[in-house]
């Protein structure tokens, strides 16, 4: 829950599972496995409890980012021998390459109508965040300030991105306009901060937050302001890679 509490284990594959993502109809979770020795992406019925294959490539299968609609998926495949972002159609399971060539193009996230993509690549030299139209064309990069830009996750409500960024050997947030410009920093500190997920309102951004050897939940306001710490396990078990539901009171 927003606060926390309510804490309920949904999976037990015996094998590593990771990167959860929430449909917009908060029914269905898609994640990436490693139940079958290679880094596959599911989808769990949360009502059911079921869990069927969604892409099952050799090499890497990442699923990113829901559309709006439900009926398709951001998705990070190897497939080729690179890290190229494909287009999934949930029902059919069909992919379509949206990016091309030898750099590392990972992280893609929607534009709120779905007819942009933000996204991460070294296609530049240092890691850097690009956005394209959801064809995969007119790709243009965004973020001049650092040398190290990635996790970018699109604002549900409108053109500001939020990402992770390097300052001073830690990892930490920031936004930048879709459209370009200065990048405002969100957190500070000699922690990392990683892995963020925008609240469904845009009000709000959940994220890791890592110390050490220990990684917790928490929480700011989408200003930075308003920290607070929502979700450690402690006994040093681990608590990342949050993704808010479609429903402000659950991730």
């Amino acid at each position: 829950n927003f606060d926390g509490s309510g804490l309920e284990k949904i999976t037990d594959y015996q094998a590593l599972t990771l990167l959860p993502r929430w449909s917009p109809d908060g029914g269905k979770l898609s994640f990436v496995s490693y139940i079958g020795n290679n880094s596959d992406s599911y989808l769990l019925n949360l009502a059911t409890k079921q869990r069927t294959v969604l892409t099952n490539f050799p090499g890497l299968n990442m699923p990113s980012d829901w559309s709006n609609d439900g009926k398709r998926i951001l998705t990070v495949l190897t497939r080729d021998g690179n890290n190229n972002v494909y287009d999934l159609d949930v029902e059919t399971r069909a992919v379509r390459q949206l990016t091309h060539g030898p750099a590392i193009d990972v992280s893609p996230s929607w534009s709120p109508d779905g007819s942009e993509i933000v996204f991460f690549s070294n296609r530049s030299g240092a890691p850097q965040l690009f956005v394209m139209d959801s064809n995969g064309r007119n790709v243009r990069r965004i973020t001049f300030d650092g040398s190290y830009n990635t996790s970018p996750q699109w604002s549900p409500v409108n053109d500001t991105i939020v990402y992770v960024g390097v300052v001073d050997g830690r990892f930490q947030l920031f936004t930048v306009s879709a459209r370009g410009g200065s990048s405002t920093q969100l957190t500070y500190g000699s922690e990392d901060s990683l892995g963020p997920s925008w609240s469904p309102d845009g009000r709000y951004i959940v994220f890791t937050r890592r110390q050490g050897g220990t990684e917790s939940i928490c929480i700011i306001n989408s200003n930075g302001l308003n920290f607070r710490l929502v979700g450690g396990l402690g006994g040093g078990v681990t608590a990342k890679n949050p993704s808010w539901s479609p429903f402000l009171d659950m991730y």
